[in-house]
């Protein structure tokens, strides 16, 4: 599997995790279930505790343009006191290690943490065990952390994509005051990765968005080619509402077709008639043929042509891209005055080759494999036409090998 994440409007946390839900809605009950798990486990210093109500909800308000999922994470008066929002890298790493979370979904959230921890501390000059966590620190942020982590883990995608990321323009207000946008702990997240400016102001990526991503490590263009289905899409849906684009977040999953037990490829078919050249002639010209550049394969057949004349019927396979070399050969190597050729599809199943083996006494064989994984083997008429005994020898052989 594969998703690509298209940030229209932008990505923050809380939107990462309305599109994957959007997408996956099957992954609603899962997710509530490991959220109401944390709740009933997570609490701060000082047995302050904390009634989160997290609520997916596929909302389809007329003012967006595009309709989408919400994730709403409802939070007691008691985290409105800003003091609650102060807590260090340590502080998280304990509360995940007391959430109930899954060994997988833990580690994912503590290293969307470590992201933010080691960005924060780069702007201020600490190390990252030292950073004090503010905005992100909120019990909101901290939700959408682990409900990303829980749906990344589900999903288990073998790769993700982004398109490119806008910028935004403007100032935020944060604990340390007015910062320009991007923040600078967003910023330096953004490193690396493909961005815009669409002209339209305010905060378009959140470090917790932008922590997300960088988790997942994502290509900045889908490096999808032939043989993906497009199999789900879904939106998340920002809170702000943006001039004249939609403030949505894509996720778009995709998975490879598949595979059959054989290969396929095209072709070239070309097809004439013979009438009045020797057969000693034309045996030769054909033999010729087969070894010529291009050529695949020659047969003939015997058919009544033009006044009841008995014709050779000449059809030869050839690679595509060496049409005309080919059609040149059969000019020159027949008495034929015009040719018809088509392009076809072909199967072919997967071979293997083992040559003849003087030293060892083997001989020649070819070994096909077809669908169940049942492999046959055929030994080549050329080495057995050097065995003694006549057809009963090389009868015997054939079964021997085969």
């Amino acid at each position: 599997m594969h998703i690509h994440l298209t940030p229209t409007g932008g990505i923050a946390g809380d939107m990462f995790v309305a599109a994957m839900l959007d997408t996956w809605p099957d992954l609603a009950p899962g997710l509530d279930g490991a959220l109401q798990g944390v709740l009933a486990t997570a609490t701060m210093p000082a047995g302050v505790e904390f009634r989160l109500v997290p609520r997916a909800s596929s909302e389809r308000p007329g003012k967006d343009v595009i309709a989408g999922a919400r994730f709403h994470v409802s939070l007691d008066k008691h985290e409105a006191s800003a003091n609650h929002h102060h807590r260090s890298l340590a502080d998280i790493r304990t509360w995940l290690e007391t959430m109930g979370l899954e060994l997988p979904v833990r580690e994912r959230a503590l290293h969307i943490f470590e992201l933010l921890a080691a960005a924060e501390g780069h702007v201020h000059g600490v190390a990252p065990e030292q950073v004090t966590f503010h905005e992100v620190g909120a019990w909101d942020s901290v939700v959408d952390i682990v409900a990303a982590a829980w749906l990344i883990e589900a999903v288990a995608a073998d790769s993700w994509s982004v398109a490119s990321l806008p910028l935004g323009s403007g100032t935020v207000q944060t604990a340390h005051g007015l910062l320009p946008l991007p923040a600078p702990a967003t910023a330096r997240l953004m490193r690396g990765f493909t961005s815009h400016d669409d002209g339209r102001p305010g905060e378009r990526v959140t470090p917790t968005g932008m922590a997300i991503l960088c988790h997942l490590q994502p290509q900045s263009t889908s490096p999808l080619g032939p043989g993906w289905n497009l199999e789900r899409t879904g939106f998340g849906l920002g809170t702000r509402k943006l001039d004249g684009i939609p403030n949505v977040l894509g996720a778009i999953s995709f998975s490879k077709c598949e595979q059959p037990e054989w290969q396929s490829d095209e072709v070239a078919v070309i097809e004439f008639d013979i009438d009045d050249q020797s057969p000693e002639d034309l045996a030769i010209g054909l033999d010729r043929m087969r070894t010529s550049a291009g050529v695949i394969d020659v047969t003939q057949t015997v058919a009544y042509g033009k006044k009841n004349r008995l014709v050779a019927a000449i059809r030869v396979l050839a690679k595509s891209a060496e049409l005309d070399s080919v059609l040149k050969t059969c000019f020159l190597e027949t008495t034929t005055i015009g040719a018809r050729y088509r392009f076809e599809r072909r199967a072919t199943l997967v071979r293997e080759l083992r040559p003849a083996s003087a030293s060892e006494g083997t001989l020649g064989q070819k070994t096909v494999t077809r669908p169940g994984g049942i492999a046959t083997t055929k030994v080549e008429a050329e080495d057995l036409r050097d065995l003694e005994g006549g057809w009963v020898e090389r009868e015997r052989k054939r079964r021997e090998l085969s």
